[in-house]
């Protein structure tokens, strides 16, 4: 399964990524994302079971990016990635000076879009895995 996934939510020209892996890996991922963020240290607190985060800078602008340390499509994952879209959709919101809590459509239709298409691109993912998983035990 691929670690990274991108959507670039046009209306608010709000990048979000996904990225699904371990911690560790995370952080490195991280650094490449937004060059010149070199101290990772305690970015996700241990206790984090997954996390979404707004990082701005100056050069890069803003990203909103969403971390997994796992997606293998159980109901768990799902309800944390609905989660974790709804912080990043808020903080997409907040950015933009739209008021979500008077805005209700704006949040539930950002948040729709951002899950829907992650979750596409987690789907086409897990398929291709069974699906190489169904050739080895063929051969």
């Amino acid at each position: 399964m691929k670690s990274s996934y991108f959507y670039y939510v046009d209306v608010y020209s709000a990048p979000c990524y996904l990225f699904v892996g371990p911690r560790d890996k995370f952080y490195r991922y991280i650094r490449r994302l937004c060059k010149g963020l070199e101290n990772t240290d305690g970015l996700v607190p241990s206790t984090w079971a997954a996390g979404a985060f707004t990082f701005q800078h100056k050069d890069y602008g803003t990203k909103y990016v969403i971390w997994m340390p796992e997606f293998t499509g159980s109901c768990n994952e799902y309800g944390a990635l609905a989660h974790e879209v709804l912080h990043c959709a808020i903080n997409i919101l907040d950015e933009v000076n739209i008021d979500f809590k008077k805005e209700h459509e704006s949040l539930t239709y950002l948040m729709e879009s951002i899950y829907r298409k992650f979750v596409h691109q987690l789907t086409v993912e897990i398929n291709k895995d069974k699906e190489r998983d169904a050739a080895k035990a063929d051969s």
